[in-house]
This record gives structure tokens, C-alpha cells and sequence, in this order.
């Protein structure tokens, strides 16, 4: 099995226990789920000023 990576914060996935599939990406976690499909639903606030 190929290395996998979170499909929004890129962490290597070692534990499959917590991890979330959607839209046929897989994530570390429903957190790292949840901010990927809000940042779909409205690109242009996932980059605020800094």
C-alpha cells in the first residue's frame, strides 16, 4: 500500500481508524473533511490577510 496523505492538511495517514472518506479523497480526520468541503463550498474565504 502506497504512502497516503490527507487530502487538506497533508499529514501521512498511519492509523486508519479515524479516517474520513468524501468525494473520493480520503482525510486524516472529519475535521480535515468538513474544512475541505466548506473551502469548496466558499474559495474565497479559505485565504485570509495575514
Amino acid at each position: 500500500m502506497a504512502d497516503e496523505l490527507c487530502g487538506h492538511c497533508d499529514t501521512l495517514i498511519t492509523d486508519r481508524s479515524t479516517v474520513v472518506e468524501r468525494d473520493d479523497r480520503i482525510f486524516c480526520c472529519n475535521n480535515c473533511a468538513t474544512a475541505y468541503m466548506r473551502a469548496q463550498e466558499a474559495p474565497d474565504e479559505t485565504r485570509a490577510a495575514r
